[in-house]
């Protein structure tokens, strides 16, 4: 990924999307075209999942935002601009220290880095909740983590929360397990056609 220069780096609604589309959307359908092996993609969430994870968490005046599966950081970026805007925080987890260098290098270009801070395992990051309450947890690991991670987030939070699962019209049979404990739950969700579907739900708590 080039070097952008200092105008290019400006956070607004027309530079932000050309950077991130050109350098992330770009290149993943490129390595999708040349059959790149999994590890090489970065599955970034796309502009419109973007913009409705901004719009949610600035509208919920999120203080803490925790991201359980952050990649390359696309969707980060999109969330630490709403964390700038409420006077909040985010944690991101990512395991794959590639993908998070360059997840890292988008919020410095944003000069959004500083309400960022990382967590290695999403799990372990779920479950500190307990002592950092999260508003809103962004869910993109793998599909068969989901029902975990809400289990433990639920467990630990203490207080309701706003949960926003990416991938659910694209992995709608792997996440089944998850829809039936947002159900147990009583939890209020919806699956909203946007990118590859995202699960919009207010969880109260966990079942016992």
């Amino acid at each position: 990924m080039g070097r952008s220069t200092a105008d290019d780096a400006t956070f607004d609604d027309g530079e932000m999307p050309r950077l991130l589309l050109e350098n992330l959307i770009g290149y993943d359908k490129l390595a999708k075209l040349l059959q790149y092996p999994e590890q090489l993609r970065l599955h970034p969430a796309g502009e419109e999942s973007g913009r409705l994870l901004q719009i949610i968490c600035k509208t919920a005046g999120a203080g803490h935002i925790l991201e359980l599966g952050s990649g390359c950081g696309y969707s980060t970026v999109w969330l630490a601009a709403a964390a700038r805007e409420t006077g909040g925080s985010v944690t991101a987890t990512e395991k794959d220290a590639a993908k998070r260098s360059i997840a890292q290098e988008l919020l410095r270009i944003y000069g959004l880095d500083g309400l960022v801070t990382w967590k290695f395992d999403a799990l372990t990051a779920a479950a500190e909740t307990a002592g950092e309450p999260a508003d809103v947890v962004f869910l993109d690991l793998p599909k068969g983590r989901y029902r975990k991670a809400l289990r433990i987030v639920a467990a630990n939070n203490r207080r309701p929360f706003t949960l926003l699962a990416d991938n659910m019209m694209s992995h709608r049979l792997q996440t089944a397990d998850f829809i039936r404990e947002l159900d147990d739950m009583g939890c209020e969700h919806v699956c909203v056609p946007i990118g590859k579907g995202i699960e919009i739900c207010r969880v109260y708590e966990a079942v016992s």
